[in-house]
């Protein structure tokens, strides 16, 4: 939920800055027309899309931003670099897909296209809510800057979700737990199995 969440905020970030994330289009016929403002509109196999004027913009996956702990995550790196993106006049962020990666860490070897990469959760936000303890932080290596090291990130990271997790739920804060249970409700088409699919891969490799 905290890790859609953040996308949620960055997306609304990325509006203000007016500024699109990016993605790919798929093929087919498409046809035009305009909406009401005069702009060109494309249908894609019954899709709308908008087709927008002219622009610049950048591909990076969030992965790719500073971060303290040996990868880039949703918080104020990423936020910063939307800011920086409106400031040099860019008008597109393409982000890549966001899911939780498999063997080989790639964004397009994903094991769910709705999941979100928990490598991309903001340790320093779970650090405020109180489910981390500042000092667990300590424990971290001193990872490389330049580039990531999937495997010792994995390992730091997943050891201290899980430990956030377990404060959480022994916590259980009145507002963020609803927040919780709402969202597992919403969610549960696809979240309930993604969870037991993930849990028997972790159990038998």
């Amino acid at each position: 939920a905290l890790y859609f969440d953040s996308i949620k905020g960055i997306v609304r970030k990325v509006s203000r800055g007016r500024l699109v994330p990016g993605g790919t289009s798929g093929g087919g016929q498409a046809r035009a027309q305009q909406d009401r403002d005069g702009r060109l509109l494309t249908f894609e196999r019954g899709v709308e899309r908008m087709r927008f004027p002219r622009s610049a913009g950048v591909l990076l996956h969030p992965t790719s931003l500073p971060g303290g702990f040996g990868i880039g995550e949703l918080g104020d790196a990423a936020y910063l670099f939307v800011d920086f993106l409106a400031a040099s006049g860019q008008s597109l962020w393409q982000i890549l897909p966001l899911g939780p990666t498999g063997y080989g860490d790639s964004p397009y070897a994903c094991f769910s296209a709705i999941a979100g990469n928990p490598l991309l959760i903001d340790l320093a936000q779970l650090t405020e809510e109180g489910d981390i303890d500042p000092s667990d932080l300590a424990e971290a290596a001193d990872f490389p800057r330049n580039h990531v090291e999937f495997g010792p990130v994995i390992s730091f990271k997943t050891a201290i979700l899980q430990r956030a997790a377990r404060t959480f739920r022994s916590r259980q804060p009145t507002e963020r737990w609803a927040d919780f249970q709402r969202f597992c409700e919403e969610n549960r088409d696809w979240l309930d199995d993604f969870a037991l699919f993930m849990a028997l891969k972790d159990a038998h490799g």
